[in-house]
């Protein structure tokens, strides 16, 4: 948000994890704490500024780094979540069933400590739990909306020296009215839970039949109320995906031109964005465009990782397969915690006939890695097909 309204540099220290947050088409950097050390020296050393602005936790506030000695002034602000929209999800990660309105409990009294580990001036679980009924303002557990988004931004912002206020301010007010950098979701809720929240959000019952014709795959059902779904959510990244897939499988140019454009200036983050773009270019505009859209994914992404798949994928359809190798390769090289990084790579062996040699990449790949994604890969390799060894032998390769 700072680096896309250009009010100061900023850069995540880590790793992404396949979702790159944006703020008006411009990417979240990333660096190693390596990195980030030596950036900071030189950053004093020219005259600038620097801060370490931390997530707190409802155990602890900021966390201490290697570069952490060198930042002029560290910048905290809390976690907040919302199990109580999606209590199937507290279930799976703490094996306890408990009701909405525990859950609930259970969240603002996080928010309450994560906020006075991160000295907080403003009171975002009082502000959370007053506004929670009124409209909806998370898109899953961990992820809300730009308005919550909005009040972290002014936390930050307002403790960042030489920022001027009158300039943050109008930043703020557009972060407040936008969805925010992450649009991940635990939409839509079931019924028992919207009703046991007290939620009175405006036109949430279209929202959630939208995305169950969605996952029912009803796509003609889509089309035919497209005009009310971007009239209440035009510029919701969840309802233009949906828009996209009806468009592209019904092949409705105009709709899949206005939801993959809009997805893009929205999205660019979520990589699935610039595929569907590609997908709508070469279905209607016979690949008119495509260049334009490979040098905008460059533009975007930088030195990001994410570029190496979202490239390689494109160059795979386009059948450059000579250009699409070394992203793939690249890709392999860069994300080891994807456990799906090796995929697109057989995807391109099988498409250029080369099974057998796929086979021994896709074995090779599980060698040495965790027997707990054995599952996980394994369910990759079958969708990929073409494949051709035994699963114990996989396993077996497996620690």
């Amino acid at each position: 948000m700072f680096d896309g309204s250009g009010l100061a540099e900023a850069v995540y220290v880590g790793q992404d994890f396949g979702y790159v947050p944006s703020y008006r088409g411009v990417a979240c950097k990333f660096m190693s704490p390596k990195e980030a050390t030596a950036r900071v020296i030189a950053a004093r050393q020219s005259g600038r500024k620097t801060y370490q602005v931390s997530q707190a936790s409802q155990r602890s506030g900021a966390g201490t780094f290697e570069y952490t000695e060198h930042v002029d002034s560290i910048v905290k602000f809390p976690h907040v979540q919302f199990y109580a929209m999606a209590p199937q999800v507290f279930q799976k990660e703490y094996g306890r069933n408990l009701k909405v309105s525990r859950l609930f409990d259970l969240d603002i009294q996080v928010i309450r400590a994560c906020q006075a580990n991160a000295d907080s001036f403003i009171d975002f679980a009082d502000i959370i739990s007053s506004e929670v009924s009124r409209r909806n303002i998370f898109h899953a557990v961990p992820h809300p909306t730009g308005f919550v988004n909005s009040l972290k931004f002014r936390l930050i912002a307002s403790q960042i020296d030489d920022l001027q206020e009158v300039e943050w301010k109008r930043v703020e007010a557009d972060i407040a009215k936008s969805e925010g950098i992450n649009f991940y979701s635990h939409h839509p809720l079931s019924e028992d839970v919207y009703k046991e929240l007290g939620a009175n959000w405006e036109h949430y019952d279209e929202y959630r039949e939208l995305l169950a014709l969605e996952a029912e795959q009803k796509w003609t059902d889509i089309l035919d109320r497209s005009d009310v779904y971007l009239l209440h959510f035009g510029f919701d990244s969840r309802v233009l995906l949906a828009l996209v897939r009806a468009s592209l499988a019904l092949r409705d140019e105009g709709i899949a031109k206005l939801a993959t454009g809009r997805l893009i200036d929205l999205s660019p983050g979520f990589y699935h964005a610039w595929l569907l773009r590609f997908d709508y270019l070469r279905q209607f505009k016979q690949g008119e465009g495509v260049e334009e859209l490979l040098l905008l994914a460059k533009r975007f992404y930088g030195e990001q990782r994410m570029l190496q798949l979202v490239l390689g994928w494109m160059n795979l359809h386009l059948e450059r397969y000579a250009e699409a190798i070394p992203y793939m390769q690249r890709w392999v090289s860069v994300a080891p915690d994807r456990a799906d990084a090796i995929v697109p790579m057989l995807h391109l062996l099988l498409r250029t006939g080369k099974s057998k040699e796929a086979t021994a990449r896709a074995l090779d790949y599980v060698q040495g890695r965790n027997k707990s994604e054995f599952q996980l890969i394994k369910g990759f390799y079958d969708g990929i097909g073409g494949l051709s060894f035994d699963p114990t032998v996989m396993e077996g390769l497996m620690v």
